[in-house]
C-alpha cells in the first residue's frame, strides 16, 4: 500500500466505534487516508487492499464477499455530529453514504459526504498517524487507545475522565475496574508499549468510596526527527481554511489535558505535523522513484 497517512480534526476521537471490529476499523482508516487533502467526492479501494487491510488469509470468495457487505453496512451505521462553539448548531451526518462493490473491476467505489472534508481536511488540532502501524494492531481496544494517545503525542500526557473513557472506548457498563484493568489496559498496552515508550497509566481517585474517578497516561513524546532540517527550506503548501468564524468549528478540549509547558523546541502542534507529513511525503517519493 505504501507508506499511508491518517489525518483528522480531534473531534473525530470522541466518535465511538464499537460496532467495527478490527479488520473493519482497518477499512475505515484506510478511506480516511484517500480522502486526507484531497477533498474527493467518492474513493476507491481494490478488493485486494481490502483483502489486505482485513488481513484476510486464503478465504473462499463467498465469504469476502459477505464480510465486505456486512463492513460496508456497519461503516454506514456511523454517525458523526459537528456543533459550533456556542451549541447553537449541531450538524449530524453519514461520513460514507453510498458504497459500490463492483465484481467485474473488483474495486470498491465510496462516496464522501462533503461534511467529512472538514474533518479530514482543515482540522486546526488534529490527530496523525501511519495507517500500516495502526493496521498492524491487533486489539480494538489497543487501536482505539493508540488514537488517543496519537492526539497527545508531542506531550506524552492524556487525561481522562473514567466514564468518557468507558464511553469512547465502548466498553460494557458491566465491567468493574479490575475488568477494565485485565480486558482493555493489559492486553492494550502489549500492544502499545512499543510505539509508546514508558507508557504508563495512573488511576486517579476520589468522593465517596474512593472510586477511580479519571486516568493518567503518560508516555515518552514524539520528537522532531533529524530529517527535519532538509525540508524547513521547503515551504509548505498553503491551505485555505473554509470554516471561519461564524461557521461550525467545534471547541477542542485538549487544552485540559496538557501537563505544564515543558522546555522544547518551539514548534506548534501544527508545525509539528506538518513537518510529519514533510517527511512522509518525500519518503513516499524516494520509494518511488526507487532512491
Amino acid at each position: 500500500m505504501g507508506l499511508e497517512i491518517v489525518k483528522y480534526h480531534n473531534n473525530m476521537n470522541e466518535v465511538q466505534f464499537g460496532i467495527l471490529n478490527a479488520s473493519e476499523m482497518n477499512i475505515f482508516f484506510a478511506l480516511c487516508a484517500k480522502v486526507k487533502d484531497n477533498d474527493k467526492e467518492e474513493v476507491r479501494l481494490p478488493f485486494e487492499t481490502i483483502r489486505e487491510l482485513g488481513k484476510y488469509s486464503a478465504t473462499s470468495n463467498l465469504r469476502f464477499k459477505e464480510d465486505m457487505d456486512k463492513t460496508n453496512e456497519k461503516i454506514m451505521e456511523l454517525k458523526f455530529k459537528i456543533k459550533s462553539s456556542d451549541g447553537k448548531r449541531r450538524i449530524m451526518f453519514v461520513p460514507f453514504p453510498t458504497f459500490d462493490a463492483d465484481e467485474e473491476t473488483q474495486v470498491l467505489t465510496v462516496t464522501v459526504n462533503k461534511q467529512l472534508s472538514y474533518i479530514l481536511n482543515d482540522p486546526d488540532w488534529f490527530t496523525r498517524f501511519e495507517l500500516s502501524e495502526f493496521t498492524d494492531l491487533k486489539g480494538v481496544y489497543a487501536k482505539n487507545l493508540y488514537r488517543l494517545l496519537k492526539q497527545f503525542r508531542s506531550t506524552g500526557f492524556y487525561k481522562v475522565n473514567i466514564d468518557k473513557f468507558r464511553e469512547i472506548l465502548d466498553i460494557p457498563k458491566s465491567y468493574s475496574m479490575t475488568n477494565i484493568d485485565k480486558r482493555v489496559l493489559e492486553p492494550a498496552f502489549k500492544e502499545l508499549e512499543q510505539i509508546f515508550p514508558q507508557l504508563e497509566v495512573n488511576k486517579i481517585k476520589g468522593g465517596r468510596g474512593n472510586k477511580v474517578k479519571s486516568l493518567e497516561f503518560k508516555f515518552s513524546r514524539e520528537t522532531i526527527p533529524k530529517q527535519v532540517k532538509q525540508i524547513e527550506t521547503t515551504p509548505p503548501k498553503k491551505k485555505t481554511n473554509s470554516y471561519k468564524s461564524g461557521k461550525i468549528e467545534p471547541v477542542p478540549d485538549w487544552a485540559e489535558n496538557q501537563p505544564p509547558a515543558q522546555p522544547q523546541k518551539d514548534y506548534t502542534e501544527g508545525e509539528f505535523d506538518n513537518i510529519q507529513d514533510r517527511i512522509a511525503n518525500l519518503k513516499s517519493s524516494k520509494k518511488k522513484s526507487g532512491k
